[in-house]
């Protein structure tokens, strides 16, 4: 996915034609979930308490999470990760409250495969690929995700969906969104490095040898890991080299931090350098703070700002999205609003053109 892109995963027309398939495959078995009373939308899960600090930890997969993951057992808030995390943290002992899958490849369910997940609720939706449903026996909540700008196709289709979801470049984004939208705070970011430091790829990755023993896995030779060797395709963004992916990715998440001003704070050692940052260990502490945030919503903004802007992104109708963007949807919507005045007139399309009846 490249910078020019639509800041929703679910905008790329490449996808569609996988998103509405499985949609159409998935349809029989959540409506006969939401036929028989059963509780399936995310808007179900209880809410954390804002009047209080409810900590959250959001997990990425960057090679800052192999210094994290053994202090993960020792936080005391609510873990919310990502399938390929999954074995990482059951290697370490301990297993997220909620895993987050929105990417539609089928690989999603082999990522699952293996750790018990019987105190774990996974949120996903209903273009999921259908092999995740077919394996998870677990607790089970649903967004429905927008496919395109037009969303009233899913909503017919899916009546017991009453939350409506745009995901924002990654995994890792949607889960800081729906772990702010529960009402989590502070959230802090661990392994979402969106860069390569120290020259890095990922975190160690892990399989199962045994009943519950794990054995680290070779990293596999990726476009990301011929980049970090060759220097080809890369860019410096705060003095760490990265993608033009990851950087669109991490541009996605200030966008979201700037419009809901959630309580982020890193604990990566990536590119997110405009976030407030905090040893992980110390958070991992018993007598963290939780209460205490260093910066102002003024502040988030001004933090935003300073960085989206100089990458032609702006702010509209709630949305932070490339400038170019808005400006193409804005230029179709008042094609379509015109050819409804002259269809309102009387006129009718002819090919490319218009004729008077």
């Amino acid at each position: 996915m490249n910078m020019d892109r639509a800041s929703s995963l679910f905008s790329d027309v490449e996808l569609r034609p996988t998103l509405v398939w499985n949609s159409v495959v998935n349809h029989h078995r959540i409506a006969e979930w939401g036929m028989s009373g059963k509780s399936i939308c995310a808007t179900t899960i209880p809410h954390a308490d804002r009047s209080v600090p409810n900590p959250a930890v959001v997990i990425g997969s960057g090679p800052s999470l192999d210094e994290a993951a053994p202090l993960l057992e020792r936080f005391p808030g609510t873990v919310f990760a990502c399938p390929s995390q999954a074995k990482i943290l059951d290697r370490w002992g301990r297993l997220p409250d909620y895993v987050v899958a929105v990417d539609t490849h089928p690989i999603v369910s082999e990522q699952l495969k293996g750790p018990l997940w019987s105190d774990t609720c996974l949120i996903t939706h209903q273009a999921i690929d259908p092999s995740v449903l077919e394996m998870w026996k677990w607790r089970l909540r649903f967004v429905r995700m927008k496919i395109g700008d037009d969303d009233r196709d899913q909503e017919t289709m899916y009546p017991w969906l009453k939350m409506p979801f745009s995901g924002h470049g990654s995994t890792p984004n949607s889960a800081v969104q729906l772990a702010h939208w529960l009402g989590y705070s502070p959230i802090f970011l661990v392994g979402m490095d969106l860069g390569f430091p120290d020259g890095k790829e990922r975190a160690q990755q892990w399989e199962q040898c045994g009943s519950r023993r794990y054995r680290p896995v070779a990293i596999e030779r990726t476009n990301n890991r011929r980049a970090i060797e060759t220097g080809q395709g890369l860019i410096e963004e705060c003095r760490i080299m990265t993608t033009a992916e990851m950087l669109y990715y991490k541009l996605s998440l200030l966008a979201i931090w700037g419009s809901v001003h959630a309580r982020l704070i890193s604990c990566s050692r990536g590119t997110l350098t405009e976030l407030p940052w905090h040893e992980f260990a110390e958070v991992c502490e018993s007598d963290f703070d939780f209460s205490r945030y260093p910066m102002r919503d003024d502040e988030i903004d001004d933090a935003v700002r300073k960085r989206l802007e100089p990458a032609g992104w702006r702010i509209a109708g709630g949305m932070i999205e490339k400038a170019e963007l808005f400006a193409q949807r804005e230029e179709g919507l008042e094609q379509e609003l015109e050819a409804v005045r002259r269809v309102l007139a009387g006129w009718t399309r002819e090919g490319e053109g218009w004729r008077r009846e």
